[in-house]
């Protein structure tokens, strides 16, 4: 309940600001429109834990410290430098309910709530990427591990990154 007080506040504090929340029909995933060919999405920064779903039984269920904050500061880092806003998509949703960086039968393991809120993230990227036709799609990470590192992902099937 908390969290649904909190997220009617940050709504009411964007709206004021000009920027309009909307979230999907399960209320688990936030898309704010942006304004340039650049999208932020936030798989794993979600702190719902919402009873009606069940916490998933296999893969990686920790989540990614801090980058629900990250994504805000990043956004308005490029709002202001750019005078333009990039699309954000954020998971409300714990990673142990939901993790939509991956296919839906890990993602949400037969949640029907879980599945239609991975339908709403993907939704939402590919709405934000058809209004800009053009751009740069950034999936924002963190870490909860306290090793003190900067890692660079990328997908398994590469072996290595060349920078030129």
């Amino acid at each position: 309940m908390a969290g649904v007080q909190i997220a009617d506040l940050v709504v009411a504090l964007l709206q004021i600001s000009g920027c309009i929340a909307r979230y999907g029909p399960t209320g688990f995933i936030e898309y704010r429109q942006g304004t340039v060919g650049i999208v932020i999405a936030v798989p794993h920064g979600g702190e719902w834990d919402n009873p009606a779903i069940p916490a998933r039984t296999y893969g990686i269920s920790e989540g990614d410290d801090h980058t629900k904050e990250l994504s805000e500061a990043v956004t308005s880092a490029i709002c202001q430098s750019l005078g333009k806003c990039p699309h954000l998509i954020v998971t409300h949703l714990k990673r142990s309910k939901l993790d939509p960086n991956r296919e839906i039968k890990e993602a949400a393991q037969g949640d029907p709530n879980a599945e239609e809120a991975w339908r709403e993230y993907h939704g939402f990227i590919d709405e934000a990427k058809a209004r800009e036709g053009l751009g740069l799609v950034i999936d924002l990470h963190g870490q909860s591990h306290r090793k003190n590192s900067t890692e660079f992902g990328v997908s398994p099937k590469y072996r290595r990154v060349e920078c030129r």
